[in-house]
């Protein structure tokens, strides 16, 4: 899948929310992991892997308003003017974050970008169902 068909399947499952909030759940290997919930006291439902990123310019923590686009590809001359500030790699695709209440949006450059919809649990659980796993830090 491409990156923006990609971008465009992220934003359709953020739209079906009636809310969510989003935040940094960590970097392994150069990706940048965020995750979004209703309710980040039980879990989680989205993941956005940003995979090999270069640069980043995001709070730990927001929230959407999920009846607008929250991510873009940029391609237009803004992301002339963020690369050649941040000295940015050709290579890299800059993606734009749009958070609620915020005056400027976020940035991440990066090589690729994933998502996963496994419903991730941070409790114990048996007899998960399916796309359920109990997230890795609860003992």
């Amino acid at each position: 899948m491409e990156i923006k068909e990609k971008v465009e399947r992220i934003n359709t499952l953020i739209s079906r929310e009636s809310w969510l909030d989003m935040e940094i759940h960590g970097m392994n290997g150069g990706n940048l992991l965020i995750a979004g919930s209703v309710d980040f006291t039980y879990g989680h439902s989205l993941e956005i892997i940003f995979q090999d990123i270069f640069h980043m310019s995001v709070n730990s923590e927001w929230q959407v308003d999920t009846s607008k686009t929250v991510l873009y590809v940029v391609n237009n001359g803004e992301h002339v003017n963020i690369n050649i500030s941040y000295q940015i790699e050709q290579g890299n695709t800059l993606f734009k974050i749009i958070a609620k209440d915020m005056k400027v949006p976020f940035y991440v450059s990066a090589k690729d970008i994933e998502f996963n919809t496994d419903k991730v649990l941070y409790y114990k659980k048996e007899n998960l169902g399916e796309n359920e796993r109990i997230a890795s830090w609860v003992k």
